[in-house]
């Protein structure tokens, strides 16, 4: 059996901001929410990531100097006492943040020579490398996908799962973003005015409309111009989801890798392109899922993006149908999976992590 091994260069560790505020008072999570969208989502789903990575700064703005600091899980409390506080800016910040700048594999074990380098990231790249301005970080070994044997999908829905779907969850950062925009919704008609799009989505898919509508409100509160971090559409897709969409869709492969590179490169398959010619593609479908414009004129074009976001979904319960076998396939594999990843339900189990996202979409 090979193995590859897996490697990253990352840019070095910084103090990144991630967003600022300016107040007279001690803020109200739901201010911080307004200020900081992602941080609600760190708050549901990922505490333990802010609780270890982000902290918040107070910058007296007569000096220009961090006067004092404390970690993020503190907040809406502030610890620190400084005073008055309209003498400071508030920064959260995310402590020693890294980002990927090129990923790769290698055949051997050991650091990765300057020609392995240079094959998978380029001359800028490796120059950055040598020059100490990027960091060479291990991420495990990689086993190679076998060839593809039954994929298995999604049993047929019933009449109850296509069933009304219309819902009235209070979502405190929906409801910011549309108070911030003047925009009216007395009886929730936001979170439900793509019902019809994704009572369709699910029936052509045999994913539950119910699944796609809560996936959705885990992810993005139904707020089309949500910013996560590297993360897109109202289903929050990442680099890692692409990957396993373009994997395991042959359908959606088809139709954003020749938009990405060689058509003739493309009839070799998602699996034995070149690492980078695979980053190109995940990067044309993920651009594809990005909602610009005003709010109104983002919303509009989910309308396009829902069919995409079940077949994301009926993906990720095939694939974890082979991850868990010979146990049987189910939502909850699929959408743990699609949060922490394939390991987190290889064992059969559903890690921690997984089970409690799994709670927050289901409940």
């Amino acid at each position: 059996m090979t193995f590859l091994f897996v490697w990253s260069l990352l840019t070095t560790p910084t103090d990144k901001i991630l967003c600022t505020l300016w107040v007279n008072k001690v803020p109200t999570l739901a201010i911080w929410y307004q200020a900081c969208p992602f941080l609600a989502k760190a708050d549901k789903v990922t505490a333990y990531d802010m609780r270890d990575y982000f902290i918040v700064q107070f910058l007296d703005i007569k000096t220009g100097i961090v006067v004092c600091a404390q970690p993020a899980q503190d907040l809406p409390a502030i610890t620190c006492h400084p005073t008055p506080l309209y003498d400071y800016k508030i920064l959260l910040v995310w402590h020693n943040s890294q980002s990927p700048v090129c990923g790769f594999k290698i055949i051997h074990e050991g650091e990765p020579n300057r020609d392995e380098i240079l094959a998978a990231c380029g001359m800028d790249i490796l120059r950055q490398y040598i020059t100490g301005q990027l960091v060479l970080k291990p991420f495990g070994t990689y086993q190679p996908p076998q060839p593809a044997g039954t994929i298995i999908y999604p049993p047929a829905l019933t009449d109850a799962q296509l069933g009304n779907i219309q819902t009235s969850e209070s979502y405190q950062v929906l409801a910011a973003n549309l108070n911030w925009y003047g925009i009216a919704d007395p009886v929730n008609l936001w979170q439900n005015q793509w019902d019809e799009a994704i009572l369709k989505a699910g029936e052509q898919t045999n994913v539950p409309p119910r699944l796609i509508k809560a996936l959705i409100g885990q992810e993005s509160q139904f707020w089309p111009l949500w910013s996560g971090e590297n993360e897109v559409g109202l289903i929050q897709l990442t680099d890692y989801g692409a990957d396993t969409v373009m994997r395991w869709s042959a359908g959606l492969f088809t139709i954003y890798c020749p938009r990405a590179i060689l058509p003739s490169r493309c009839d070799l398959g998602y699996a034995l392109l070149y690492p980078s010619e695979q980053q190109a593609v995940r990067d044309v479908f993920r651009s594809s899922l990005v909602l610009t414009g005003t709010p109104r004129q983002a919303a509009n074009q989910v309308l396009g993006e829902i069919p995409i976001y079940a077949v994301i979904i009926e993906v990720y319960y095939s694939a974890s149908a082979e991850a868990v076998a010979p146990l049987p396939p189910s939502w909850d594999y699929a959408i743990a999976a699609y949060h922490s990843g394939m390991e987190c339900i290889r064992s059969g189990s559903i890690c921690p992590e997984g089970q409690n996202y799994v709670d927050e979409v289901m409940r």
